[in-house]
């Protein structure tokens, strides 16, 4: 009798652990840049925690990894946005427009919930004037819900945005040079929380918000260095890019469980070949014992009490 209630009590722990372990999840949806590749889909990262479903930013193909992750778009709760560049827009429309439609992965008939800097309103004010003649049809002819074609918009500023059910998220500036304001967010829940550097160089103001975090996702540019002589704008994209070397600096300072490199550029030119991804690794290996990861589209992390899990 003893046995079985001990072995009772055993199980029920490991239940409620591992209900408490997979509450906290990050989905790397494209881990690219704004050149096209088939392997990287566009900037686009999923947390989900508790019952919440929320999306940072919404690159090239978000709605192709958003199904192979087995994501519904009405799912989705919010989608937070770090700045406005294209790579991080691009497939703003997609998710919305096939979010509404009537299919498996659509049927949204809750207005569309977009967090991001100045200039998000008239994004989706044209977006909304550019699909007026297809909103109108699947209006008129398909019954689609007029609710869940609606754009409910918050710009932000730095501080908390969200707050319910003790999920917090806060937005802070970085530093992206000319573009201004850009995001990182940071999102707490029970003790634990993720950072989104969002597109940055070295950033102070993001070290103060990141420290003791339990998993940094961050953003990277490199390239071999003859590409400054082929190509002159390289020293202007760089200079809104996180070095390898800075990269390091910044680990350092925040000291996360675990680093993942995202939004990951690799300049090259006709003549000058890309750095193999081996050798970006290895510009990563961080001998203070600090774990860094190359992302990859649709590798997960479940972000637990006791640490951060790949999967």
């Amino acid at each position: 009798m003893l046995f079985k209630k001990a072995f009772s009590v055993i199980v029920t722990l490991f239940i409620v652990a591992s209900a408490q372990a997979n509450d906290f999840s990050v989905t790397l949806l494209g881990t690219g840049n704004p050149m096209p590749e088939v392997e990287r889909f566009g900037p686009s990262t999923l947390v989900q925690v508790k019952d919440k479903t929320f999306l940072f930013d919404a690159g090239r193909g978000v709605t192709m990894r958003l199904q192979q992750a087995h994501i519904r778009a009405p799912q989705i709760d919010g989608v937070f946005l770090t700045h406005l560049h294209s790579d991080h827009i691009t497939d703003i429309d997609d998710v919305w427009l096939s979010g509404w439609v009537f299919s498996p992965f659509g049927g949204r008939s809750t207005a569309f919930n977009i967090y991001g800097p100045v200039g998000t309103l008239g994004l989706t004010k044209g977006l909304s004037a550019a699909y007026d003649a297809d909103i109108v049809i699947r209006k008129n002819v398909e019954k689609a819900p007029a609710s869940g074609i609606e754009f409910v918009v918050k710009e932000i500023e730095q501080g908390v945005i969200y707050e319910e059910d003790g999920i917090k998220i806060t937005a802070f500036t970085v530093d992206h040079g000319a573009v201004k304001p850009a995001f990182g967010y940071r999102i707490d829940y029970d003790n634990r929380s993720v950072i989104i550097s969002g597109d940055t160089r070295y950033s102070e103001n993001l070290i103060s918000y990141s420290k003791n975090t339990d998993l940094l996702i961050h953003e990277i540019a490199t390239g071999d260095k003859r590409i400054f002589e082929q190509f002159p704008p390289a020293k202007a994209i760089f200079k809104v890019h996180t070095s390898p070397a800075d990269l390091l600096k910044i680990v350092d300072k925040v000291k996360p469980k675990l680093t993942v490199v995202t939004h990951i550029m690799i300049l090259e030119t006709l003549k000058v070949p890309k750095l193999p991804l081996a050798v970006v690794a290895e510009m990563l290996n961080d001998k203070s014992g600090h774990e860094i990861v190359l992302g990859k589209d649709l590798m997960r992390f479940e972000v637990t009490p006791n640490g951060v899990t790949t999967i």
